[in-house]
């Protein structure tokens, strides 16, 4: 509707009765002591007033009370835990007080949760979280055309780690969102026990193979690996993958960032089109399926190809939604799409494609389907390579 007003030339302000409620991130300390919450309460109150969906985590302190005065103002909300409830509060709630845990237990029950891994391992699972919850409220907020705004409860201190509020204060902020930052009226907690100790990194995946690949014969697949395989090798590069493999049309690589594995992934879809396969005397069906995620992996050696290489259920879940792909199209997990949209300078989109049952039984999941800033939501990824 926007599109249609602009180009009829009215008054913007005509839409203004469809204005949809806003959508709001949330975050902030783990209190070290007690404090009097009322001057907080005070500040978020107006800030949550007319908020349709907020997200965030449920950690004792701000997060609770402002899901408290999201609950109160009724908006929606949605809390995204790094792993099962159980264990998210003897990590981030018991700690604070046995009082938080009460009040943990009364949210929780009025919330849509979302729970990321069955298991707490390092502080990736609290940076993955934060995240997810992040790119939740902006997909949110472009998908409803809604305001969206962060509010962070800080004392002023860096994040210690790859998570914490500081990192996502910071990481709103590149991604240009706007932010409301409050003191927190609690001392800060000390550190008893240091995170688990791990190698685990985050980094990006692409599979991708080619539908009807096995139906070609001896004849074809010199010619596939003469003249398609280089183009695609060719396609990786381009985001310079930190690991990448092939097996007959099948490919698999590990990318630095959400944004390299994107570039990739579209260089890809581009790189061998229907004129190209006909030319070298393969089937103009030949078309690539695709599958991108993010989370967080281990590098690990693998003795049977003598490489390091990377594992973990990052890679599991791409090589599962590449086979429901629909061929010459990206299929995008949230986590990726979320990533998308925190990119401080975004090249790509990711249109919500539903709920997908996966490959091999592994469930259903919400997918987005990616492409390029200012192609059509439903154009094909075909033709020459940009």
């Amino acid at each position: 509707m926007r599109w249609e007003v602009e180009r009829l030339g009215l008054d913007p302000a005509v839409l203004a009765p469809l204005r949809m409620p806003a959508v709001v991130h949330f975050c902030g300390r783990i209190p070290g002591g007690p404090a009097d919450e009322a001057p907080l309460r005070a500040a978020v109150t107006p800030l949550v007033a007319g908020v349709g969906h907020g997200f965030g985590s449920l950690a004792a302190g701000a997060d609770i009370v402002i899901a408290e005065a999201l609950l109160a103002a009724g908006a929606r909300l949605t809390a995204i835990l790094p792993f099962p409830p159980e264990a998210f509060i003897a990590a981030s709630v018991a700690p604070a007080g046995e009082h938080w845990v009460a009040r943990f237990s009364a949210v929780l029950p009025r919330c849509e949760t979302i729970v990321l891994s069955t298991q707490r391992m390092d502080d990736c699972d609290f940076q993955l979280a934060s995240r997810r919850a992040m790119g939740r409220a902006r997909l949110a907020a472009a998908a409803l055309a809604a305001p969206c705004w962060q509010i962070a409860v800080m004392d002023g201190e860096p994040a210690p780690g790859v998570a914490g509020t500081a990192a996502d204060a910071a990481a709103w902020a590149r991604a240009g969102g706007r932010g409301h930052l409050l003191p927190s009226p609690w001392p800060r907690r000390e550190q008893t026990a240091a995170a688990p100790a791990t190698a685990r990194e985050t980094k990006s995946v692409l599979f991708a193979d080619l539908r009807g690949f096995g139906a070609l014969d001896d004849a074809a697949l010199a010619r596939f690996y003469a003249a398609v395989l280089p183009r695609f090798a060719d396609a990786l590069a381009i985001g310079a993958p930190t690991y990448r493999n092939a097996w007959g049309d099948a490919l698999q690589a590990v990318f630095d960032t959400p944004a390299l594995a994107a570039a990739a992934g579209v260089a890809v879809a581009r790189a061998v089109p229907a004129g190209t396969l006909v030319a070298v005397g393969l089937p103009a069906t030949l078309r690539p399926r695709l599958a991108l995620d993010f989370g967080a992996l281990a590098p690990v050696f693998d003795p049977v190809q003598g490489v390091e290489k990377f594992a973990g259920t990052v890679m599991t879940r791409a090589a599962r939604i590449e086979p429901v792909t629909p061929p010459g199209s990206i299929y995008a997990t949230e986590s990726f799409a979320c990533e998308m949209a925190l990119d401080p300078q975004p090249r790509f989109a990711c249109d919500y494609a539903g709920i997908v049952a996966t490959a091999k039984g592994f469930g259903h999941l919400p997918l987005y389907a990616l492409r390029p800033l200012g192609a059509a939501p439903d154009s094909e990824a075909e033709g020459d390579a940009p």
